[in-house]
């Protein structure tokens, strides 16, 4: 696992659309009372979130830093300007999806003591990739990466 997967680049590129003004011009509020406090609530609880996925993060980083014989650069500067197009949303969650699915199970396995760390990040990517599918929408549909179009209606119970 290269470093620079880790970089601030990376944090950036995930971060960048969850912030009030949305996408592109798009809102991140699809509308609707539920959903606007939905989202609200959302942007109010956020950087407790990042405190705690930074905090979580640094323990991780260290372990992997220190057994990174990688040093090829993942990401630019370029990624993150094209983050906030229409394919950000896809990029987004296919980043989720890999840390989710390869990176915390592999690390959870290696070392005992990041257990706690390697959960409270998994449990905010989890938080984010759910009020991601929920907030960020153009017309109130979502395009996964797999081509599959999300309905604002379907989106609560992912």
């Amino acid at each position: 696992m290269a470093m620079s997967l880790y970089s601030t680049a990376l944090w950036s590129a995930l971060l960048f659309p969850l912030l009030p003004g949305g996408v592109d011009g798009v809102p991140l509020l699809p509308g609707g009372v539920d959903s606007t406090r939905r989202c609200c609530a959302f942007e109010e609880n956020f950087h407790l979130r990042l405190k705690e996925l930074r905090t979580s993060f640094v323990k991780l980083k260290g372990y992997y830093e220190d057994r990174d014989e990688i040093e090829t650069a993942l990401l630019d500067a370029s990624v993150l300007q094209e983050i906030g197009s229409p394919s950000g949303c896809r990029a987004i969650n296919d980043v989720l999806r890999f840390y989710l699915d390869t990176v915390l199970p592999q690390a959870e396995e290696r070392s005992e003591q990041l257990k706690g760390p390697i959960a409270s990040i998994t449990n905010i990517f989890h938080e984010l990739k759910r009020e991601l599918l929920h907030c960020v929408s153009v017309e109130g549909r979502a395009s996964l990466p797999s081509g599959d179009v999300l309905n604002v209606n379907e989106r609560t119970s992912q």
